[in-house]
């Protein structure tokens, strides 16, 4: 049983839209096609809760590419 009779509540709840919207917002992308730098979970979320689309999923991932081109310039 979920919660198992406990109080549940909601810890960082990142946008003001109501609870139905948000569910709203996130069905009309269910299907939508994973895309790392376009459309990953974190832009998901953001979309959902009508928040700017950002992730630091994508920020991390850039500052290694760019790390690893640095380093293989400097190797050669």
């Amino acid at each position: 049983m979920f919660a198992q009779g406990e109080v549940v509540t909601v810890d960082g709840y990142p946008g003001g839209l109501p609870s139905y919207e948000v569910l709203n917002r996130a069905r009309s992308f269910i299907g939508t096609r994973y895309d790392l730098f376009g459309w990953n979970c974190e832009h998901f979320v953001a979309y959902a809760h009508g928040l700017q689309k950002q992730s630091p999923q994508v920020v991390i991932t850039m500052a290694i590419a760019a790390l690893c081109v640095c380093v293989l310039a400097v190797a050669k």
